[in-house]
């Protein structure tokens, strides 16, 4: 996975919360514990008993179950003072995983907001010596134009999800029971693009035999644009 600045941020924002909580206890505690101890309390504390739902086509884990502070207070159970001492550490430290839990569902919206699915520019920012790879006998040798290629970008047309493998293989008719394939409609792959800068973005990118169509796929999904001009000329490069 590239790397994704809002998940990293918001979790970095995460962090800093829990420090400042951290730091608000440490200051109202008679008793000063070492630093090392908090970061190892915060952390245990975090351990829990979670289940995962669906929201939003993610999966996010709830905590239900305190295992980490449960395990520190039966470790403490002989230390009554130090405990007292060291519980708010912990159970901060569960806490922190609904601040975690707030991050999650606020990534996705954000995320989108930032780099939006229905662009091309989306996944397609920037150029590294772009080429054409072929990928089935269908397709011919050909040249990506890279002026064309950036100019088209930006009015290139959304064309909706694609569905996957729609495009692999026909029947010849309802009852055979073997597909039989036919000529590819996205005969390359468009090697040398790079996404928008901090979207964690991984795709590959197939570009239309007519050349004026590229696929976007994605672990989310598959996304199909359209150009008004070919985005490649004939030749071999």
């Amino acid at each position: 996975m590239g790397f994704n600045v809002v998940e990293w941020s918001l979790t970095s924002l995460i962090w800093i919360i829990v420090a400042v909580l951290a730091f608000h206890v440490y200051k109202n505690q008679k008793e000063k514990t070492k630093s090392w101890k908090i970061v190892l309390l915060l952390l245990t504390g975090i351990f829990s008993f979670s289940f995962t739902i669906p929201i939003g086509g993610e999966f996010i884990r709830v905590a239900i179950l305190p295992l980490g502070v449960m395990a520190l207070a039966f470790l403490f159970r002989k230390k009554k003072e130090k405990w007292l001492v060291y519980r708010k550490y912990a159970w901060l430290g569960f806490w922190a995983n609904y601040l975690f839990l707030f991050a999650s569902l606020l990534s996705n919206p954000i995320h989108h907001a930032i780099y939006p699915e229905h662009l091309a520019h989306t996944y397609i920012a920037k150029f590294d010596e772009p080429s054409l790879m072929m990928i089935h006998p269908s397709g011919e040798e050909r040249i990506v134009v890279q002026e064309e290629f950036e100019d088209a970008l930006t009015t290139m047309t959304f064309q909706g999800d694609f569905p996957p493998l729609a495009w692999y293989y026909e029947t010849e008719n309802h009852e055979q029971t073997e597909p039989r394939y036919v000529e590819e409609r996205f005969p390359y792959i468009v090697n040398g693009v790079v996404p928008k800068w901090g979207s964690g973005i991984e795709s590959i990118v197939y570009m239309e035999k007519d050349g004026k169509g590229i696929m976007v796929s994605t672990p989310d999904g598959q996304y199909y644009f359209r150009s008004v001009q070919e985005l490649f000329v004939e030749g071999e490069k």
